[in-house]
Parts: C-alpha cells; structure tokens; sequence
C-alpha cells in the first residue's frame, strides 16, 4: 500500500515519465548500478534520489553514499 500511495502523491510526484529504452536500463537499480545520462541530469537525479530516500524514511547503502558522494554533480546548486 505505500508503494501505491507514494506512486500516486500528487502533492510530492517524483515518477518521471521517460523511453522505454531508458526505463529498461535502470530497472530497479540505485545509483550506486546505474546513472542516467546525459550527466548534465545528475544533480536533479541525486536531488530526487536523496529527497525520495528521505521522504519514505529509507536509509541509503554504504554503497549508495559513497556513489552519490563521488558523482560529478553531487555538489549541486
């Protein structure tokens, strides 16, 4: 029911309309397996990442940290 509830949240959306092809890629990975590109989408990528994490009270992976910490855009504007 969460998945439902925040797939739905109208007052916080955060599900992007993208290609299939693209969609297909990422699956279900976080950003520690997959970036999108171009990289000039990282920051708002990390933003969302972070803020969705945040949102739902889920904790990032050591691995998820260090990635988004790493990633040319990870100082953001």
């Amino acid at each position: 029911m969460k998945r439902k509830a925040f797939a739905n949240d109208l007052a916080y959306p955060q599900l992007l309309a993208l290609f299939a092809a693209s969609n297909r890629s990422k699956g279900g990975q976080g950003p520690d397996e997959w970036q999108p590109l171009p990289k000039s989408y990282w920051c708002t990528h990390i933003c969302a990442w972070v803020s969705v994490k945040a949102k739902v009270r889920l904790r990032a992976s050591v691995n998820e940290k260090t990635t988004l910490t790493d990633m040319p855009g990870s100082r953001c504007p």
